[in-house]
């Protein structure tokens, strides 16, 4: 959902949740890392992936360079550190207009389901036989979800902008 791609855009600080869409080709098949290791935060810059196969190590840092996540780990001992580098002016604009396209998306959903609503709503109404003002209740109602979502919408853009402008 929105509030989950939200939490996917980097804002410079190590968070395990920007490797939750990896996958790690393990014997050809492609496994989510999560099933493979455990992802913690070391410090302020650094997550520590700790597998749980000493021998899949090569296979996680392979793996998270190639998804395109802009990140380079390095195996250490028996781990693998992701350091997590700091965005620079032009990588914040860029990741601000990301989730500018992601919020617009989602409210195209949200308008989608609104529309949904209302159909079956005149369809249903038909049916049972609810009179016109019912109709315009229920209509009110549906709208109010739909201005409460958007609502919300641009709450969480606002506050992930904030975060991203602020490091």
């Amino acid at each position: 959902g929105f509030t989950a791609e939200l939490r996917l855009v980097r804002v410079g600080r190590a968070n395990p949740a920007i490797l939750d869409r990896v996958r790690v080709k393990i014997e050809h098949e492609l496994v989510p890392l999560s099933d493979i290791a455990t992802v913690t935060v070391k410090d302020a810059q650094n997550l520590l992936v700790l597998a749980n196969d000493p021998d899949h190590k090569a296979a996680i840092d392979s793996s998270i360079r190639d998804a395109n996540l802009g990140l380079n780990p390095r195996i250490e001992k028996n781990a693998v550190v992701v350091p997590v580098p700091k965005p620079t002016k032009e990588s914040r604009e860029k990741l601000v207009k990301d989730i500018a396209v992601i919020a617009e998306r989602t409210r195209g959903h949200v308008l989608g389901y609104r529309h949904k609503a209302m159909v079956l709503l005149k369809s249903d109404a038909k049916e049972c036989g609810m009179s016109k003002s019912e109709i315009k209740d229920w209509g009110r109602n549906i709208q109010k979800l739909t201005d409460n979502h958007m609502y919300r919408i641009g709450d969480l853009i606002k506050a992930k902008t904030r975060a991203i402008e602020d490091t």
